[in-house]
C-alpha cells in the first residue's frame, strides 16, 4: 500500500511538471508545439453592400410610414419593387401647391397684360399724343402769327387813309388794340408750346415710365413667386416618386435593424413602421464575398497585418470551418474603449469567401487568428523571464541552488513564451523568478 502511494505521487509530480500552477516554484522546461492564437466573436457583414435610405423628407415629425417592403432575404433585380412609403400627406400638399401655382399663374398673366399697357401707354404718348398736342399748339402759334401780321398790315393801312383827324385816330386806336390782342396769341401760343415741351412732356413720360418700372416690378416679383411655388410643386412630384422605392442593383435584401442597448433604443424596419428622411431602410448585399467584424486587444493588434489567415466557425453552422483572411486592421481604438487606459480594443475586419452562399449578414461566430506557430519549441511560462540592464534572464534551479541564466526569447502569448537559446529541456526554471532574485548567482 505505502509502494502504490508513492508511485501516486511520483506520477502527479510529473504530471505538473510540464504547466504552471499556483502552487509551483520550478516548471520543467519542455518541447512542444507553440501556437499564439487570437480568438474573438464577431458578426458576419457584407463590406460592399448597398445601402437603400429613405428620401422623404415627411411633413410628419415622426416620419413616413411603410406600407409595404420586400421580405427579407429576397433576391433582386435592378428596378424590382422593394418598398412602398405612405405619400397620401404629400399627394394633399400636391393638389394645395397646383391650386397655388394655378392662381399664381394667373397673376403673373394679368401682371404681364398691365405691363404691357403701361409700355403702349408711354408709347402712344411719346409717339402720338404728345406730337399731336405739339403740332396743335404750332398751328395755334401760326395762326396768331398770321393774325397778328394781318392786324399790323391794317393798322398801317389805316393810316394812309385821308379821314378826319379825329375819325383817323379812333380807327387807328382800334387797329392798334387787334395788333396787340394779336401780339399776345402769338406769345400765348409760344409759351404754350415751350410748357409743353419743357413740362409737360417730361412729367408725363416720367409718370409713364414709372408705370411702366412699377408694372415690370410687381411682374417680376409674382414671377419670381410662381417659379419658387413651382419649383415647390416639382419637388412634391419628387417626393412622392420617392415613396416608391425600387432595388439600385442586384442582390439580397437585408432590413437595416440596428439593435439598442434599450428597446426604446433599437431601429426596426418592418411594414407599419415610421422611418425618417436620410435613414437607412434596406441593405442590398453580394453574398460571395462577407467579412466578419471583431475586436482585438491592444497587446494582440500590433502582430495583426492584412492578408493574415484565419478560420470562422459560425454559431449557426458549428459543423462548418470557413477559411477567411484579414482584410482591414483599424489604425485607431473602437469609440467605447478609447477612452479606456488598459482595455483599448481595435476592429478588424475579416473576409470570408461564401460561394454556396449559405452566410447571411447578421449571423455570429467565432475567428480564429493565428498570430504565430513555432514546432518543437522551447517553452516556459511568461512568468519566468525578466529583464535586467536591457538583457533577458530566467533563474534556473540545479541542484538546490539558483542560477541566473541570460535567455534569447522568442514570440509568447499571455501564458507560455518561447526559449530559443539559454535554456535546454528538462531544466527547471523559476516561474516567478523575482521571489529568489537574490538568491540565485550568475
Amino acid at each position: 500500500m505505502k509502494r502504490r502511494l508513492i508511485l501516486l505521487a511520483i506520477l502527479l509530480v510529473s504530471g505538473c511538471a510540464g504547466r504552471p500552477d499556483n502552487g509551483q516554484v520550478t516548471f520543467t522546461a519542455e518541447r512542444s508545439l507553440f501556437l499564439h492564437e487570437v480568438s474573438a466573436r464577431g458578426t458576419v457583414f457584407s463590406p460592399g453592400g448597398t445601402e437603400v435610405v429613405c428620401e422623404v423628407a415627411s411633413v410628419n415629425p415622426e416620419g413616413t410610414m411603410i406600407l409595404e417592403i420586400v421580405p427579407e432575404g429576397t433576391s433582386v433585380r435592378p428596378g424590382d419593387p422593394l418598398t412602398q412609403l405612405d405619400a397620401s400627406a404629400l399627394r394633399e400638399e400636391l393638389l394645395k401647391q397646383q391650386i397655388v401655382c394655378n392662381g399664381l399663374e394667373a397673376e403673373v398673366t394679368a401682371a404681364d397684360s398691365k405691363r404691357e399697357k403701361a409700355q403702349l401707354a408711354r408709347e402712344e404718348y411719346a409717339m402720338g399724343l404728345f406730337p399731336e398736342e405739339k403740332k396743335a399748339a404750332e398751328d395755334e402759334l401760326f395762326a396768331a402769327e398770321q393774325k397778328l401780321g394781318q392786324a399790323k398790315r391794317i393798322l398801317e393801312a389805316s393810316k394812309k387813309d385821308s379821314k378826319p383827324a379825329e375819325e383817323q385816330a379812333k380807327d387807328e386806336k382800334a387797329l392798334q388794340f387787334d395788333v396787340e390782342m394779336a401780339q399776345r396769341s402769338v406769345e400765348s401760343a409760344k409759351t404754350r408750346i415751350t410748357v409743353l415741351e419743357e413740362l409737360t412732356k417730361p412729367r408725363q413720360l416720367k409718370q409713364l415710365d414709372g408705370d411702366v418700372k412699377s408694372a415690370e416690378a410687381m411682374l417680376r416679383a409674382k414671377t419670381v413667386e410662381y417659379e419658387l411655388h413651382k419649383d415647390r410643386l416639382v419637388k412634391i412630384e419628387k417626393q412622392i416618386a420617392a415613396c416608391t422605392i425600387t432595388a439600385p442593383t442586384a442582390g439580397v435584401v437585408f432590413y437595416a435593424n440596428v439593435p439598442g442597448e434599450t428597446e426604446d433604443d433599437e431601429i426596426l424596419i418592418a411594414e407599419g413602421v415610421a422611418v425618417r428622411n436620410r435613414q437607412a431602410i434596406l441593405h442590398i448585399v453580394q453574398l460571395d464575398h462577407l467579412s466578419v467584424r471583431i475586436e482585438v486587444p491592444e497587446s494582440d493588434i500590433a502582430q495583426i497585418q492584412t492578408g493574415m489567415s484565419a478560420t470562422v466557425l459560425v454559431d449557426a453552422m458549428p459543423e462548418t470551418r470557413f477559411d477567411a483572411t484579414v482584410s482591414k486592421v483599424h489604425p485607431y481604438p473602437t469609440r467605447q474603449t478609447r477612452g479606456s487606459t488598459d482595455k483599448k480594443k481595435y476592429e478588424v475586419h475579416v473576409a470570408i469567401e461564401n460561394p454556396s452562399g449559405n452566410l447571411r449578414p447578421g449571423l455570429t461566430g467565432e475567428v480564429a487568428l493565428t498570430l504565430s506557430e513555432v514546432d518543437d519549441a522551447i517553452q516556459v511560462p511568461v512568468t519566468s523571464v525578466f529583464e535586467e540592464s536591457e538583457s533577458t534572464y530566467c533563474l534556473v534551479r540545479s541542484r538546490g541552488r539558483w542560477t541566473v541564466r541570460p535567455v534569447t526569447a522568442g514570440p509568447n502569448d499571455d501564458k507560455m513564451t518561447v526559449i530559443k537559446e539559454g535554456i535546454e529541456p528538462g531544466e527547471d526554471v523559476a516561474i516567478h523568478p523575482l521571489q529568489y532574485r537574490r538568491q540565485a548567482t550568475r
